[in-house]
């Protein structure tokens, strides 16, 4: 009888020592996660010829320095923060020149749906409503994206 009770103590305490472990190892790979995404981030534009082409510039919960102000409460209700807006507008003009099946690419390369891009579309639209400066910038960008996913190189 006092074997059973020693084999499931040491059974109850593995099991827990497993348990630590695997939360070492997930706090580690997060961090792994987030420093790979902070050098990502720094890589420049000019490393667009990758082995990775169409893998996105940023993540969608990157913070955007360059987000105008916008007369609604918050960004957060933004289907997408504004630079990942301008990058998939970018690539939907460049997919579209190019021929390609955008609804299919927008899966593979953003992992969303032509729905939830235009849904940004509206409410990006409507919050840079009468800001030509930002407006025109936002389209100097689309050019350079569009010509990153659609152009001569992809």
């Amino acid at each position: 009888m006092s074997i059973w009770i020693a084999g499931a103590v040491g059974a109850i305490v593995g099991l827990l020592f497993a348990m630590v472990w695997l939360a070492a190892i997930r706090v580690l790979l997060l961090k792994m996660r987030e420093k790979t995404k902070a050098s990502m981030g720094s890589i420049s534009s000019s490393a667009s010829s990758s082995s990775r082409p169409f893998e996105p510039i940023a993540s969608l919960l990157d913070p955007d320095e360059s987000e105008p102000k916008t007369p609604l409460p918050s960004q957060s209700m933004a289907p997408l923060n504004f630079r990942r807006y301008v990058e998939v507008k970018g690539a939907i003009q460049g997919w579209r020149e190019a021929g390609e099946d955008i609804g299919e690419r927008l899966d593979d390369v953003f992992g969303i749906t032509l729905q939830i891009f235009t849904q940004a579309d509206a409410w990006w639209t409507m919050t840079l409503d009468g800001n030509d400066e930002q407006l025109a910038e936002v389209e100097r960008q689309v050019l350079v994206y569009a010509e990153r996913y659609g152009g001569k190189g992809t």
